[in-house]
């Protein structure tokens, strides 16, 4: 157990408290570590995973996209960071956009549910949770209008996170409009055994018509009831 915790954590620190914990508490470390010490997300997410970095390289390379493109738009303290979200997924710097920083939940709802209600071809939204009170449920009703009417709407949901949401009537209610709600990463009993139930998505996002775009540490979740 040693040699594969060694030979597999990248982290020193990592690998060092592990082995200090088989050393220290032999059986307890040893289920730990099969339990927890690795990845183990299955083999069909490892795959989508992959079939992702291919889509997005394929796609960098399409645009013609340049590693350091755009750089120079940006105020130096930044472009470390920026440098590295190039290097994971090709994609450069770009001018002309305008930003907004949201800080408060009657802001956010506001303009979530205007630009759903405006949109004329896809809504696509990536939560960690969602849970199904307040205004929550104004932003369920938008977009179940949006669905009706054509357009066409997805949300990703995390399994954990999102249990109340993905065992609600407002589940299916969302289905029944039309629009499509996914589960990211399913948990299970018999699951929990092949690989990790502890490593959840707690991706925020929406994206609508490929020009709108939230990002940040907001879940579609309503203050005054979660």
């Amino acid at each position: 157990m040693t040699l594969r915790v060694v030979s597999v954590q990248r982290n020193i620190g990592v690998s060092i408290a592990w082995v200090a914990v088989l050393y220290t508490l032999p059986v307890f470390g040893f289920v730990a570590y099969i339990l927890l010490g690795e990845p183990m997300i299955g083999r069909r997410y490892r795959e989508r995973v992959d079939q992702a970095s291919i889509l997005m390289n394929d796609m960098a390379r399409r645009e013609h996209l340049i590693f350091d493109k755009g750089q120079d738009l940006l105020p130096a303290n930044y472009r470390g960071v920026s440098q590295i979200g190039t290097r994971w997924t090709g994609f450069g710097v770009f001018p002309n956009h305008q930003m907004q920083l949201l800080t408060d939940p009657a802001s956010i709802f506001q303009r979530l549910i205007e630009d759903i209600r405006a949109a004329q071809r896809i809504v696509l939204m990536e939560f960690y949770i969602v849970y199904p009170k307040g205004q929550v449920l104004e932003v369920i009703e938008a977009l179940s209008v949006a669905a009706q009417r054509g357009v066409e709407c997805h949300i990703l949901a995390d399994s954990v996170g999102s249990f109340s949401f993905i065992n609600s009537s407002v589940h299916r209610k969302l289905e029944k409009a039309g629009v499509y709600v996914h589960q990211s990463l399913p948990v299970g009993l018999f699951k929990t055994l092949f690989k990790r139930s502890d490593l959840r998505n707690h991706r925020k996002m929406v994206v609508i018509d490929e020009h709108i775009g939230y990002i940040g540490s907001f879940n579609l979740v309503d203050p005054r009831f979660f």
